[in-house]
């Protein structure tokens, strides 16, 4: 694949995700290299992991539209324009459209991107992933959180401990998995803990 189509991609997503997204695209890309347990297409991973969530992005989602099926539609169109090679485009569109389950059937590359996104929701990052997205208030000089706040990003962190394990499907993933898991519960205890039944 050129230089080209993997310097586009990494624009766009960059300008319309932020740096949010390109951090999680590059830890989709190791995470599947930690899970990968044969051959696989490492320019459709590539392009997967910084596409997938495309669909999500404001400037381009639709309320109408489930992410992956948005996100499917603007790879294709982007890549069809970037003249990427038709095998690999193929796979990247695959791994997209089933990042988030359903993948058993397909490419390797959207078994690996499944697992490797449901991963990557686990463990201390998956914690706060979920705390870092509280809607905030300025009320004088402190920030505090407003809207569904710590209970909300408790509830969602809890259950992507309870969910994310079962959509794994490669040995080594369910490996990391289990690791993943234990840090992600004594992280979720100590709040718990701390919270001293407020939440």
């Amino acid at each position: 694949m050129s230089a080209r189509i993997r310097k586009r991609v990494g624009a766009l997503t960059l300008e319309f995700g932020g740096e949010y997204a390109v951090s999680h695209a590059a830890r989709l890309i190791r995470i599947v290299e930690q899970i990968a347990d044969g051959p696989y297409d490492g320019d459709a991973i590539w392009l997967a992991a910084h596409m997938h969530d495309w669909g999500t992005f404001p400037r381009w989602s639709r309320e109408d539209v489930n992410h992956s099926t948005r996100s499917v539609e603007l790879a294709e169109a982007e890549l069809r324009k970037l003249k990427c090679p038709a095998a690999v485009m193929e796979r990247v569109l695959e791994a997209i459209a089933y990042h988030h389950g359903g993948a058993d059937e397909r490419c390797i590359e959207a078994i690996l991107l499944r697992d490797a996104d449901a991963l990557d929701g686990l463990g201390a990052m998956g914690v706060l992933r979920e705390f870092a997205s509280i809607p905030t208030e300025t009320a004088g000089c402190y920030t505090i959180p407003a809207g569904w706040g710590l209970r909300g990003a408790y509830d969602r962190a809890l259950m992507r401990l309870e969910n994310n394990p079962r959509m794994l499907r490669l040995p080594k993933s369910r490996e990391l998995a289990r690791k993943k898991t234990r840090e992600m519960g004594s992280i979720l205890a100590a709040f718990e803990r701390e919270s001293f039944g407020t939440l």
